[in-house]
């Protein structure tokens, strides 16, 4: 089965350099406005969308105490091509993260793919001060539709978050730049780059109602 050789290995790059937490890859600069940021209180990790993504609450337990919420942004471009994204964070007990292990996350992650039907292509894994990150990428179809896979596993102190995206349909620029960059939003919230986290504060700045003359209290 031939599938989008090239773009497989540019996104198998965008994943290692996700992994690699250099400063150009926390610093890159995406090419798309995200302007919406998805990061409760409870999650130490963030990703980032051009709108808001649609969210619903699921909750596990017979007794519904614990819930948490779940993520998923679509985007169509005409007949060619459509991005998924699909998003959960959880708090978790703090010996989680010791836990689990690059192997343990790995199958978590091939055991994520197996409901898509892919080919895992690629995995890798690194360990950071506070965090644990693993990722996974898969090609596979949609339907008939060709389909590139990415899956990352992202375990913190308080929190662990999932996040799978799906990237369906022929080779077209203006998907594929928005799916890299959207991927590589997906951080710890510690390493939230200034220049972003300057944007962001500017932004929820100009969000917030001006006060009015009836706002006012004599």
């Amino acid at each position: 089965m031939v599938i989008m050789r090239s773009l497989l290995c540019t996104l198998i790059a965008v994943l290692a350099l996700g992994l690699m937490g250099s400063a150009q890859a926390q610093e890159s600069v995406a090419t798309n406005e995200l302007s919406y940021r998805y990061g409760p209180e409870y999650c130490e990790f963030e990703a980032r969308f051009p709108s808001e993504p649609y969210i619903t609450q699921r909750c596990d337990h017979e007794d519904g105490d614990q819930c948490f919420d779940h993520v998923s942004f679509t985007q169509v471009f005409g007949l060619d091509s459509t991005i998924n994204f699909r998003i959960i964070c959880n708090p978790v007990e703090s010996s989680v993260i010791s836990d689990y292990s690059g192997e343990v996350m790995a199958a978590t992650l091939r055991a994520m793919s197996k409901q898509t039907h892919v080919d895992v292509q690629n995995t890798a894994y690194r360990e950071a001060a506070s965090y644990k990150q693993a990722g996974l990428v898969g090609e596979g179809l949609s339907g008939n539709t060709q389909m590139i896979y990415i899956a990352q596993l992202w375990i913190g102190q308080k929190s662990a978050m999932t996040v799978e995206a799906e990237l369906i349909g022929d080779a077209l620029s203006e998907a594929d730049q928005l799916f890299s960059d959207i991927l590589r939003s997906v951080r710890p919230i510690a390493e939230v780059p200034k220049a972003v986290e300057k944007q962001k504060t500017k932004t929820e700045s100009a969000q917030k109602p001006q006060a009015t003359t009836s706002d006012k209290v004599d």
